[in-house]
């Protein structure tokens, strides 16, 4: 079992700004397929039908991947999954702003986007995954910061909270 499957799903001080988490399944059948396009479809169909509902699910969306509990790998480890996370960025490159910034989704969306540039290496007899900070940022600037910044203005969400969402973002994972 890999250590996701061990690691609590969301610490219970406040799992977003409005204290909901929507968790999202997404199934085995449907992450072994590799192809993203239904799910990011239902995405855009469900967090993103209004301005209100963009607003509503702001760092509060945690996606479960089913079926991978008696897997040993870490789920970034996992080509199927890889495949399918990667095909769900291109599609739905909105994880910066859904996705809880503390969860198990931010974590596997960045490692499974990251892939290659994550830098593997033993740590006192363990495998340790560790992120290319260069590598991160770019994912940040080019994929997801424009990305963040349009659905934010479609919902109204000041700059200063986007400022903040980014600052955390860059900070949680390269410093």
């Amino acid at each position: 079992m890999g250590w996701l499957n061990r690691r609590r799903h969301i610490e219970p001080e406040s799992p977003g700004h409005n204290d909901v988490l929507t968790v999202i399944p997404i199934e085995h059948d449907v992450s072994q397929g590799g192809d993203a396009a239904a799910f990011a479809s239902w995405l855009y169909a469900n967090l993103m039908s209004t301005p209100a509902a963009i607003q509503q699910h702001r760092a509060a969306v945690e996606f479960v991947w089913e079926g991978y509990s008696h897997d040993p790998r870490e789920l970034w480890d996992i080509p199927e999954v890889v495949a399918f996370n990667r095909d769900l960025n291109q599609r739905w490159p909105c994880s910066l702003y859904f996705l809880h910034p503390d969860s198990n989704s931010m974590l596997v969306m960045v490692f499974s986007l990251l892939g290659a540039t994550l830098v593997r290496e033993p740590v006192a007899g363990r495998a340790v995954s560790r992120v290319d900070r260069r590598a991160l940022s770019e994912l940040i600037s080019t994929n997801w910061e424009p990305t963040l910044r349009k659905v934010a203005g479609l919902a109204g969400v000041p700059d200063a909270l986007v400022e903040d969402m980014l600052q955390s973002a860059t900070s949680r994972f390269l410093y």
